[in-house]
């Protein structure tokens, strides 16, 4: 695989953390950014954070833990539940959507429920909020789609994420392209929306 220095594999880590709680504590923020037709369907005043455990090769495979995952009531009230899946990537990495299918398909045979999957990358990929797909298409017809949100801030427009209402926005826009503001004027930008 990757030699990664341990220090790095740490910061990383706890970086990785950092976004993880962000994200958790700001999750309607969150989805009304990233994915604002779903959010739309969802009761965002009411969702938990459930247990994260997946196994990659069920039963006996290597254990993996996801990000992120949320139960989100929906917005018709019948009581009936959606789940929120969210993967935070600090570099991105081919591969990623496929392991995104893998997890959704864990997931759904664990809950039976519907899944609004979401990668952020921090660093690298496509910039701002696209819907990405993979297709499994080896025996020359399309066989499986699966799609998903992703969201990669680093080539984001900081200013476009100040402007928006939400204060979860104004956190990631510390990540996103200054484009003409110089770097004082980039935190002095974001320091006074909070």
């Amino acid at each position: 695989m990757f030699d990664i220095p341990r220090s790095a594999g740490r910061r990383w880590s706890r970086h990785d953390q950092v976004f993880k709680d962000l994200i958790g504590g700001f999750l309607p923020d969150f989805l009304t950014l990233v994915a604002p037709e779903p959010a739309g369907r969802l009761d965002l005043s009411q969702w938990k954070l459930l247990d994260k455990e997946t196994f990659t090769d069920w039963p006996r495979g290597r254990r993996r833990e996801l990000d992120l995952l949320a139960e989100v009531p929906l917005a018709a009230g019948d009581g009936q539940t959606a789940l929120i899946h969210v993967e935070i990537e600090a570099r991105a990495r081919p591969g990623m959507g496929a392991r995104l299918a893998g997890y959704h398909m864990q997931i759904w045979l664990r809950h039976g429920k519907p899944i609004l999957p979401i990668l952020v990358r921090l660093r690298g990929g496509q910039p701002d909020v696209r819907l990405e797909a993979v297709a499994d298409t080896a025996l020359g017809l399309e066989i499986l789609r699966f799609s998903y949100y992703s969201f990669g801030l680093a080539r984001c427009r900081a200013e476009d994420y100040l402007a928006k209402d939400q204060p979860l926005a104004w956190a990631l826009a510390a990540l996103m392209s200054r484009g003409s503001m110089s770097r004082a004027e980039h935190k002095c930008r974001i320091v006074s929306t909070m």
